[in-house]
């Protein structure tokens, strides 16, 4: 097989030796385990992990979003259901809530995310925007603040020439 298409193949990744990564300065809670970005489409997939009481503040979504909860339970400030372990969300681009996580255990979720967040104060003004960059940029920082070598979760990264 050519080394070329290598690159093109399945991956596979253990998420066990990703590191949880604070997402601040917008929750001093939750955390963020990148799993992978496609710096094309700017699309990212992450693990969201918040303990009971937890939140990340206003946003709007630039794209859509999916969700699949893995444990636990949360729900937006501004609708009436609860997401509990199995359920699954769909946001459409341009949505905006605020996440809480619900009763007395860890959260989990899994998302894909499509495009930019940006942030809201309580006024609804812009106070900050997070794309795959920024968010790449924060899980290296964090690595290299921990003393941990990253693991390259971007998408078709180091593809050979020729």
């Amino acid at each position: 097989m050519s080394s070329d298409l290598t690159a093109l193949e399945t991956r596979h990744l253990d998420t066990l030796a990703l590191p949880e990564v604070p997402f601040l300065p917008y929750s001093e809670h939750v955390t963020i385990k990148l799993l992978r970005i496609d710096r094309a489409s700017g699309q990212i997939s992450v693990i969201l992990k918040g303990p009971p009481g937890a939140h990340i503040g206003l946003h709007k979504h630039y794209g859509s979003v999916t969700l699949y909860t893995i444990k636990g339970a949360w729900r937006y400030l501004e609708h009436d259901w609860v997401a509990r372990e199995g359920d699954f969300v769909f946001e459409t681009a341009s949505s905006s809530h605020t996440f809480v996580t619900e009763g007395e255990e860890m959260v989990e979720v899994f998302a894909t995310v499509e495009g930019a967040l940006e942030f809201l104060d309580e006024d609804g003004n812009p106070i900050g925007i997070e794309d795959w960059q920024s968010m790449y940029q924060r899980y290296l920082d964090y690595c290299q603040e921990q003393g941990i070598d990253p693991i390259d979760v971007t998408e078709l990264s180091e593809m050979p020439v020729g």
